[in-house]
């Protein structure tokens, strides 16, 4: 019955008479120059179809060691809805059933904390919760808390400050685990652990927040229904999981910091910020999201397979159709390879992301060995780098191994790579190639040409009587294959993508 209560619940989404709270952060600065004033930033998240949240919102502090207080913060954005987060729903289809519309509303104000202490509570509550998650016991019976933790008898200290909003929704029809990321920077060069959190509600008195309890096959480390369980990274905050049944969850996730005490010579815990969001996992994915592509960076827009190049040329920018994790790029510029037209590489010696939006980037600027002295018509393909991986866009999705565009190099006074290169007695093309290759040999009385994949095992063999021959790769595995060329004097080699 509950699976048939769930699906009614995602049919209908969230009721229209409430906030529509999803959850949120609490994060705090240090005021330069002072002793112990503090900005702190409430950022609220929200569905868009819910009750506006106001200008202000009040935030409570309180410690062992003074009673503390309230303070009202103002509101920084939008004061009816807040800063729609498009980027929320660009992974999933938005008319998805179950699907939300989320906002951003963020509050700011001073606190003047009247001691030092271990255990300030910065904490923000409100009631209640959307009826259709599915993690949490009775749901729309239950609050929510939104807190952070400050020690400042060990210095004053600034908290972690997230660079990417929490709110996310995810989609089932996936073929790789989905990684969302929730980046971050520390400032005070504090050591920082990231761990699950517990959500919670306010008890009432002395606001302690109450741990709530858990459906049955959830817990605080497994959000998610997931099929090989959550992953969490302790030390960048990224979690992955591939989901496998439409739902909502309630993921909180909690960064600790640590400071190292010289006198004691020992680690002392400082602070602790902690993000809660509600995550729904809808039916189908934003194809555009996960097929997303490399792309030529052009004034005209990033709309295009094929990239122009001047002769002298030493850089090349490339475009991507969705944003990518910058940290996912490598530096060496290894996610990268640049075909010739004769099937050697053209050396990258380096690579960076532009044009960046906090820690997204959609333009990438490669660094040549050399600057380009041929005419030609090149390959640039996606490859795995020194970093294990590709790229990684804002929606967790790997760029497949082997997407490519191609590179024309032109004005360099006429010259061609074959009238460069004396040598050349072949061409193929097209390379990269879906499955077929078309062989033309230049000069010489040919007799043989083989195909080896990358272990060295034959996979085909021709004999050859005529100036031209065709390779079909159909029932060949994508890659790397090597084509060896025999003929009357000579022999030549060079590489085959398929992909």
């Amino acid at each position: 019955m509950k699976n048939l209560y769930l699906s009614l619940l995602l049919l209908m989404g969230f009721s229209s008479s409430a906030t529509h709270v999803v959850g949120g952060e609490i994060t705090f600065e240090h005021v330069s120059g002072t002793f112990n004033t503090y900005r702190v930033k409430l950022c609220i998240y929200h569905d868009l179809t819910g009750i506006p949240l106001g200008n202000t919102q009040n935030i409570s502090y309180s410690s062992s060691c003074n009673a503390g207080g309230s303070v009202s913060l103002a509101l920084t954005n939008d004061p009816n809805n807040g800063d729609t987060l498009s980027s929320a729903y660009g992974c999933a289809g938005s008319n998805q059933p179950g699907s939300v519309y989320f906002a951003q509303s963020c509050y700011e104000g001073d606190i003047i904390l009247p001691t030092n202490c271990s255990d300030w509570l910065f904490n923000w509550n409100t009631c209640c919760r959307n009826p259709s998650i599915s993690n949490l016991q009775d749901p729309d019976s239950k609050g929510i808390v939104i807190e952070a933790t400050l020690n400042n008898n060990f210095g004053q200290n600034s908290s972690p400050q997230f660079l990417s909003p929490a709110p996310r929704q995810f989609c089932l029809n996936v073929n790789q685990p989905i990684v969302w990321i929730n980046d971050f920077v520390e400032t005070d060069g504090d050591s920082i652990f990231v761990e699950f959190g517990q959500p919670t509600e306010n008890g009432g008195t002395g606001n302690n927040p109450v741990p709530l309890p858990w459906e049955t096959g959830y817990s605080m480390t497994n959000p998610f229904s997931s099929l090989n369980g959550v992953f969490l990274n302790s030390k960048t905050g990224s979690i992955s999981f591939t989901p496998i049944q439409a739902e909502v969850a309630v993921v909180r996730i909690d960064l600790s910091e640590f400071r190292f005490n010289a006198l004691s010579l020992s680690w002392q815990f400082v602070g602790k910020t902690s993000r809660e969001v509600q995550i729904p996992i809808v039916a189908n994915c934003n194809i555009a999201s996960v097929n997303w592509s490399t792309q030529a960076d052009t004034s005209g827009g990033m709309n295009n397979d094929t990239l122009t190049l001047d002769c002298g040329d030493q850089d090349i920018l490339l475009g991507t159709s969705t944003p990518f994790l910058s940290s996912s790029l490598s530096s060496d510029g290894s996610d990268f390879l640049i075909y010739r037209s004769d099937g050697t590489l053209l050396p990258i010696v380096g690579a960076s992301s532009i044009n960046s939006s906090t820690n997204f980037s959609s333009v990438i600027k490669l660094a040549l060995h050399d600057t380009l002295n041929f005419n030609d018509t090149m390959y640039l393909v996606s490859h795995i780098g020194s970093d294990f991986n590709t790229l990684t866009n804002y929606c967790g999705f790997d760029l497949p191994s082997g997407d490519s565009i191609v590179l024309v190099v032109k004005n360099c006074s006429g010259i061609g790579l074959t009238e460069g290169d004396e040598r050349m007695h072949t061409q193929v093309f097209p390379n990269p190639s879906s499955h077929k290759f078309r062989v033309q040999f230049l000069q010489g009385d040919v007799k043989e040409l083989k195909v080896y994949d990358l272990r060295g095992q034959l996979v085909m063999q021709k004999s050859i009587s005529n100036k031209e021959a065709g390779i079909d790769l159909t029932d060949s595995p994508n890659g790397i294959y090597i084509l060896e060329i025999q003929a009357s004097g000579w022999s030549e080699s060079m590489k085959l993508l398929k992909n």
